[in-house]
């Protein structure tokens, strides 16, 4: 017991979190009657608020893994799919029961169908560039540029041993070099060199009974024996049973993975089935079990950079892992028989198929949140917040931070009154525009009438002087006339 406590805080000792305390208080504000997330944390780990009083209105959520459907095919024409392995973020091989391979390209719509004749059950590996097709007795490579152009050229591996049991075969790297290994039950391993299109037979290990899967990083490999535990191996390219240490002889294993050697996560099957997240120091060659979830049937475990995800029947577990593993979210996807992670850029993608159908999904973390409501107005709640943020590989910072949640009186719910905002600025903005059109037209009619009354004065001082330059004789030849013409009328009448 006091071995087990030392090694547990060695270990918790080597993660190295620095407590960080905030002195300032962070205020926040809720409407009355409306749910509210008032905090997001993207990194934070192990997030949770202590409330300063009896009476709370927030709650802490962990950070959970969404996905986002992409691309969803029925293949009703076949009896049912059996493997898939997906070439890029639009195209993807499947193989079917009837024997029949499947390429497809949602980009191009191209859809070939091969037949072929392996009465086995089999597994598909990517390449560089070619894909190799694997039974317990015989392997294909076929030519990507071949399924993409509507024809099938393959090879037949010369080179593939035969075997009664072939559980899986994997590809690995060895300082740049590529390796395959077959776990072929209680015959133990079979490591191959792949050099372009040349794939070589190296040797056979047997120094475990019962292989049933393994995992390769960073030139190590955890294998899993079903009989003697999960075991920690160095990998070269001409030997594969330098034991590095063994970690545990927990018989029963199903499955392992591991994304950076030290979270180790595997599935076993006991009375009930389990999956155990140990914490490894290859260094100084500790470990500890840090998490242990029973769960129903477990198929597969898939290690990713921020989490991990176990391959269940009916439903699959999403654990996050790095020593901070937050709480366990389940999550149902179609029912997928088998399912692998793609990454493309800087997005991971989850494509799977159950008997009759392929989906195709993004995957996303939703980052951990604090969320309040209350029905009470004019109240204020006081908490601790505390959550673990990762600063580098191994070292952790736990924060601290005070803070308040201020609920106010309004008319308004808030996404009600966001809007009436929005409108309210669209008014004002109108407003100001029609107000500096006017005025533009008012300065323009200003100028006009300006213009106007210089042409009006110009005009009459013009006609002003014209009449004082005229000659007197002229005017008094005009009023004779005028003269003349009266009297003219005045005869006419008198007659």
């Amino acid at each position: 017991m006091l071995i087990t406590s030392l090694l547990f805080m060695h270990l918790t000792y080597s993660i190295n979190i620095k407590d960080i305390y905030h002195t300032n208080i962070d205020n926040y504000y809720i409407h009355e009657n409306q749910l509210s997330t008032i905090l997001a944390i993207p990194n934070a780990r192990k997030i949770s608020i202590t409330q300063l009083q009896e009476q709370s209105i927030c709650n802490a959520k962990q950070r959970t893994l969404g996905f986002h459907t992409k691309l969803y095919q029925q293949f009703e024409e076949i009896e049912y799919l059996v493997a898939l392995v997906q070439l890029t973020p639009s195209s993807y091989l499947l193989y079917s029961s009837n024997n029949t391979l499947i390429f497809k390209d949602s980009n191009t719509t191209q859809h070939h169908q091969f037949q072929m004749d392996i009465n086995e059950q089999i597994s598909m590996i990517k390449l560089d560039s070619d894909v190799l097709l694997v039974s317990n007795n015989e392997a294909f490579l076929f030519e990507l540029e071949s399924l993409a152009s509507g024809s099938a050229i393959y090879r037949e591996v010369k080179d593939w041993q035969k075997r009664v049991y072939r559980r899986l075969t994997k590809l690995i790297k060895i300082v740049d070099k590529q390796f395959l290994l077959s776990a072929i039950g209680k015959d133990g391993l079979e490591l191959y060199s792949v050099e372009g299109r040349n794939i070589i037979f190296i040797k056979q290990i047997q120094a475990y009974k019962d292989i049933v899967d393994f995992a390769e990083v960073n030139n190590n490999v955890f294998i899993l024996d079903s009989e003697q535990g999960l075991i920690l191996c160095n990998v070269e390219p001409t030997n594969l049973t330098t034991q590095i240490m063994k970690i545990d002889n927990m018989q029963g294993g199903i499955a392992v993975d591991s994304y950076n050697g030290i979270n180790v996560f595997v599935a076993y099957k006991w009375v009930r089935y389990a999956v155990v997240e140990y914490v490894i120091n290859q260094t100084s060659k500790l470990w500890y079990k840090h998490n242990m979830i029973y769960t129903k049937k477990i198929y597969d475990v898939d290690a990713l950079a921020d989490f991990a995800i176990i391959q269940g029947q009916y439903h699959h577990i999403v654990l996050f892992n790095y020593h901070l593993s937050d709480e366990i979210t389940y999550f149902k996807h179609y029912h997928l028989s088998d399912f692998q992670v793609f990454y493309h850029q800087d997005s991971v993608y989850f494509s799977g198929i159950t008997s009759k159908s392929y989906v195709f999904s993004e995957l996303y973390v939703l980052p951990a949140q604090i969320t309040c409501f209350s029905n009470q107005t004019k109240s204020r709640f006081y908490y601790t917040l505390s959550y673990i943020q990762q600063t580098t590989k191994s070292k952790y910072e736990r924060h601290y931070q005070q803070i308040s949640v201020n609920v106010v009186e309004t008319y308004f719910y808030q996404d009600s009154l966001f809007i009436i905002i929005i409108g309210s600025s669209l008014i004002m903005i109108l407003f100001i525009l029609l107000l500096v059109i006017l005025i533009k037209r008012n300065k323009s009619m200003q100028i006009t009438f300006l213009e106007l009354e210089n042409t009006i004065s110009t005009k009459l001082k013009q006609d002003i002087l014209k009449k004082e330059e005229d000659p007197p004789q002229i005017i008094q030849s005009n009023l004779m006339s005028v003269r003349e013409c009266k009297d003219i009328e005045h005869l006419n009448i008198q007659q």
